[in-house]
């Protein structure tokens, strides 16, 4: 059983992890659409602060055109996720180092955003992960 498959199981809590694996991303993405979850890419090797981080955010999630590049709005669209049936959502975050390390303060409130989307969905009784995969990040259990 990979890694990911521990989630797509629901045999952890939905929540912020790291990602301990190497496989490709396109191999994780067949993963889960496979088991029936809607998976998003975010690349974070060009994430530095807020401004970039809504940015790539706003375009691996497909938010619509009128997303207001503010917390606020990312809250909103976190918790508006529109399409198909889904068993669960994941956001895959590859190399959330820089933004972390360059930001500290951009960093905890993201990370505040994304807790409260994990949280509203578990409300949903839908699973929410955000899995962080690249550098150590201190304080974030490994999935």
């Amino acid at each position: 059983m990979s890694k990911l498959q521990r989630a797509l199981k629901r045999q952890m809590a939905a929540g912020i992890y790291r990602l301990d694996s190497n496989a490709s991303v396109e191999f994780l993405r067949g993963e889960a659409e496979n088991a029936g979850w809607q998976i998003y890419f975010l690349n974070g090797k060009t994430i530095r602060d807020k401004k970039t981080f809504l940015e790539h955010i706003a375009r691996a999630m497909k938010f619509p055109a009128y997303f207001g590049q503010n917390w606020d709005a990312l809250q909103d669209c976190l918790t508006d996720l529109q399409g198909i049936q889904v068993k669960g959502y994941i956001l895959l975050f590859e190399h959330p180092e820089r933004f972390f390390k360059t930001s500290p303060a951009d960093w905890h409130v993201a990370m505040d955003v994304l807790n409260s989307a994990v949280e509203f969905w578990k409300q949903q009784q839908i699973p929410f992960y955000v899995l962080l995969r690249g550098g150590e990040i201190k304080g974030i259990q490994t999935l």
